[in-house]
């Protein structure tokens, strides 16, 4: 979380307030990929069993080889941020040096109240999504009986979907519909898309669900992302995509804990049905928020 938000942040420091929102698109690219790739490697990497014959007081495990290049690969990350990124943001456009602030969660701080609604918007969304990605395996294997493998291949659906509705239609649509208009409407897809996975259907609807929930999140995350930085000045950037990540966070820590509850004590039919009511409450706090100015003020 603490990468993506440093992530847009420089994004928003190097894009013309015209471009944000494609240049936002770009981080949910490389999040789509991951989200393909990662899967898939830790997946090879676990058919590796560097268990068999350890004897050892912390014993390996059939994960062993997929911790390992995980760690090879932050490692990669730290060096190579250390060694090449540079700061984006030019000194004089920097805000005040403020002390620590203890709090992990500081909407209230936030000046601008267009922000604070995107952000809380984007609170009340995640903490449905989440909570319906975290069941969503429960759901394959209660309703189709899905294997490992075939689990595999519903990821891979939606991290490809991910990037080519990022790729494709985000960033060669979003200049005509605005950001605003895109959220709202990936909002409304994923409302029809949970109230498809709520009813029992066929594998092919089931599918169908999954495309529609993916080109959901993918028109919402930069687009919210994108209205935050467009309505906060250069000293403010910074602090507020990082509320605003932190509110997705929040979201992913607490919509899987009610989603699962939920899915346990009232049945899944009951639990996407309702996440898809909850997903009004982001859709009417968006709606009061303004659009944002596309010029640069300075000009």
């Amino acid at each position: 979380s603490g990468n993506l938000s440093v992530a847009t942040a420089a994004i928003a420091d190097v894009t013309s307030r015209k471009e944000r929102s494609k240049g936002m698109a770009i981080v949910g690219i490389a999040f789509g990929l991951g989200f393909v790739l990662g899967p898939a490697l830790g997946g090879f990497a676990s058919s590796w069993d560097w268990s068999d014959g350890s004897s050892a007081v912390f014993d390996l495990t059939p994960f062993s080889l997929a911790a390992v290049i995980s760690f090879g690969l932050a490692l990669i990350n730290l060096s190579w941020l250390a060694l090449k990124f540079r700061e984006t943001l030019p000194q004089e456009k920097r805000g005040v040096k403020q002390e620590p602030r203890p709090a992990f969660f500081q909407l209230n701080r936030v000046a601008n109240l267009a922000v604070r609604k995107t952000c809380l918007s984007y609170l009340c969304y995640m903490i449905s999504f989440s909570g319906m990605e975290f069941t969503l395996t429960f759901l394959a294997v209660e309703r189709y009986s899905y294997q490992p493998k075939d689990i595999t291949v519903m990821f891979l659906l939606i991290g490809f979907t991910l990037i080519f509705a990022q790729g494709f239609f985000v960033r060669r649509f979003v200049g005509r519909i605005g950001e605003k208009n895109m959220a709202l409407q990936g909002i409304l897809i994923g409302f029809l898309a949970f109230l498809l996975l709520a009813i029992p259907s066929s594998e092919t609807s089931f599918f169908f669900a999954l495309f529609l929930m993916s080109c959901g999140v993918a028109f919402i995350s930069p687009t919210l992302t994108a209205l935050t930085s467009l309505h906060s000045s250069e000293q403010e950037q910074g602090f507020n995509l990082g509320v605003f990540r932190s509110s997705g966070s929040i979201a992913r820590a607490c919509g899987p804990m009610l989603a699962g509850l939920s899915y346990f004590l009232f049945g899944s039919s009951f639990t996407y049905t309702t996440g898809a009511l909850l997903l009004l409450i982001p859709f009417i706090i968006l709606l009061r928020v303004p659009k944002p100015q596309k010029e640069d003020p300075s000009i």
